[in-house]
């Protein structure tokens, strides 16, 4: 392997770190805020953005490595990448299956809320985090593809 390829294969790993992240985060706040969730009927909205309040540090990382994985199979698998992908893929939607059932109806309801309010607000929360998890994950692996093509274009 040439030295002038492996500066690519680096370099590209280092837009994927530097970019990868914001721009994914970016569009992710385009498509589906959080401020888009209302707030039941008595609960302030001051109070419902600090509940809801965004992804963990952690979860940009997770995008970045699954970006970054995403590359790595590529570039080290060619045609056999979609196994490396599919088995990421398999691992976490198994890991977030049990999470999924239950994390629409924690808590069951609040004080001086009404049913159907919180209904209101649960599903909307809820289908706001399923979206930003299905698109950050669709984004992250094709930000991923696309640098990895880029590079082999000059390899």
């Amino acid at each position: 392997m040439q030295w002038r390829f492996l500066f690519k294969i680096l370099l590209g790993a280092i837009v994927i770190v530097f970019v990868g992240g914001s721009v994914v985060g970016l569009i992710l706040t385009r498509i589906a805020p959080w401020t888009g969730v209302k707030p039941p009927e008595g609960v302030p909205t001051e109070k419902w953005q600090e509940i809801l309040g965004g992804n963990p540090p952690a979860a940009k990382w997770l995008g970045i490595l699954e970006s970054l994985l995403a590359y790595g199979s590529i570039l080290a698998f060619d045609k056999n990448a979609t196994l490396v992908v599919g088995g990421w893929l398999a691992f976490k939607v198994a890991s977030k299956w049990e999470s999924w059932q239950n994390i629409s109806r924690v808590p069951e309801s609040l004080d001086d809320v009404s049913e159907v309010d919180f209904l209101r607000a649960r599903r909307q929360w809820s289908t706001t985090l399923y979206l930003r998890f299905l698109v950050g994950t669709l984004l992250n692996l094709m930000f991923g593809f696309l640098v990895a093509i880029v590079v082999n274009a000059f390899r």
